[in-house]
């Protein structure tokens, strides 16, 4: 696989074939509710569950790496994927799981 654009198409099959829900695909969040807002773009995202997937573009890491920290603070679980990360299942078992804990954490009661 050698473009972004392949890389997407696999991931969302990998997606169906989980039975996962839909992902909203080049997702904003607004990182801030002061003006001016900052905002970040998720390559798939399921906004209910505060769940989001970067694919790895190689570039700008350390900003990357804040706005996942910015985000991880409004509540969000965010992870950023490689070609080969999709190509082993390894993408795809990372938001399963992340599933299974958002589930789990519902399920408890609010004092555990």
């Amino acid at each position: 696989m050698s473009t972004i654009g392949e890389k997407r198409e696999m991931f969302m099959l990998q997606v169906h074939a989980a039975k996962l829900p839909e992902p909203e695909f080049e997702y904003v969040l607004a990182l801030s509710m002061r003006k001016p807002a900052g905002e970040v773009l998720f390559d798939f995202a399921w906004p209910d569950q505060k769940i989001a997937v970067q694919m790895d573009r190689d570039s700008q890491r350390i900003y990357e790496q804040a706005l996942r920290y910015i985000a991880h603070e409004q509540g969000w679980r965010v992870w950023y994927i490689s070609g080969e990360m999709v190509l082993c299942g390894a993408a795809i078992a990372t938001v399963i799981a992340g599933f299974a804990d958002e589930i789990g954490s519902r399920a408890r009661p609010s004092g555990s």
